[in-house]
């Protein structure tokens, strides 16, 4: 018994052994061959051009732009053009001082504010020291057309608000207005911007409403449409509908803007939360617009808008759409709009509006873009 085990052991031995042999020659052997089949020429035409960039990423791959992104790049209005309105404002300044004008001169509207899109002009104030008005800038403007590099057109248009329209050589659309006359715009701009600062994705429907309705060519006090800051405030409105932001208190301690020291006690009292960035993921714009535009139908322009905490009240009949202006609801910023172009232009804009971004948000701002 014991000779049969040990001549088993012996056995398997042996045949461990044989199984090693035969591993060991067969690495050998497909080293052997890896070296042979390195040192063959490739086969011909599978010649690789040395130049080619083999390293694993592409240039060229399209990285997916979200629809806050987009807005920014393609909507808003670019740094360059921003630099450019600057660098004419500063010319305008010294055109002043040398023609003896004292004024201080204020920046409003869209660019000030922050919804500028890639059409809007540039609307300046001024608050004239002494006795000077408008037709005395109207006067330095025209004998200056070419320093400052103005189209031919330069006038005073408008009764109610007198204001100088003009034109750079560069396309760049220009309204000056005597501050005394625009005192709510300006407080109105300061308030807007306030918000925005904390708000960018308000900043986003808004330009989107913009331009959707400049590409439209529905747009504007001088076609009896709604303009920059009416559209604005429905936006806002549109925020507070939805619970984004709060209602605001009445401002009457003067002019509103950070000059105004009561301005910080105000902004306390009617505090605006901050955007996150779950405010301006795509999922959240679009569903967020959606239900602003859904609103804004379902008012048919036919309410008194306003963004106090009372604004349950019967549109006063002055005007086709009453959109007040905030801090104070002093101004009716949509005073110019018809009862037919309410409802022929702006109702169905803004139910075309909501039916294209429920369809496609991003495909809608390339063809308004």
């Amino acid at each position: 018994m014991n000779n049969q085990l040990r001549l088993f052991n012996e056995g398997a031995r042996q045949a461990l052994a044989a199984g090693e042999s035969v591993q060991f020659f067969l690495l050998d052997l497909l080293h052997h061959v890896d070296e042979k089949l390195q040192q063959l020429p490739p086969p011909p035409g599978t010649e690789l051009d040395p130049s080619l960039n083999l390293q694993p990423h592409n240039e060229h791959v399209q990285h997916r732009v979200t629809i806050y992104d987009y807005v920014q790049t393609n909507l808003s209005m670019t740094e360059a053009r921003k630099q450019q309105i600057h660098g004419w404002i500063t010319k305008f300044s010294d055109l002043c001082i040398v023609s003896n004008i004292e004024a201080e001169i204020f920046l409003h509207g869209s660019i000030f504010q922050g919804t500028a899109i890639t059409g809007s002009d540039c609307d300046i104030s001024l608050r004239f020291a002494d006795s000077h008005h408008l037709e005395d800038v109207l006067h330095i403007l025209q004998a200056n057309k070419h320093s400052m590099n103005l189209q031919n057109w330069i006038g005073i248009v408008g009764k109610a608000c007198p204001t100088i329209k003009c034109k750079t050589g560069s396309d760049i659309s220009i309204d000056i207005t005597d501050g005394r006359q625009r005192q709510q715009s300006l407080c109105t701009s300061y308030f807007i911007r306030e918000i925005l600062a904390k708000r960018p994705d308000a900043a986003i429907f808004i330009k989107i409403v913009k331009q959707f309705f400049m590409n439209a060519m529905f747009y504007g006090g001088a076609k009896q449409c709604l303009g920059g800051i009416a559209f604005s405030i429905l936006i806002l409105r549109g925020l507070q509908y939805i619970g984004v932001l709060p209602a605001f208190g009445r401002f009457d301690f003067g002019e509103f803007g950070n000059l105004n020291a009561m301005c910080e006690q105000y902004w306390q009292a009617n505090e605006v939360q901050a955007s996150t960035a779950d405010d301006t993921k795509d999922e959240t714009l679009y569903s967020r617009f959606i239900l602003i535009l859904e609103w804004i139908i379902q008012t048919r322009l036919s309410e008194a808008i306003s963004l106090g905490p009372n604004d349950n009240f019967q549109n006063p009949g002055v005007a086709a759409v009453v959109i007040f202006a905030p801090p104070n609801d002093y101004t009716n910023v949509a005073s110019l709009v018809t009862a037919s172009n309410r409802d022929l232009w702006m109702l169905s804009g803004f139910k075309k509006l909501l039916a294209e971004w429920q369809a496609d948000p991003m495909k809608m701002l390339q063809r308004i873009a």
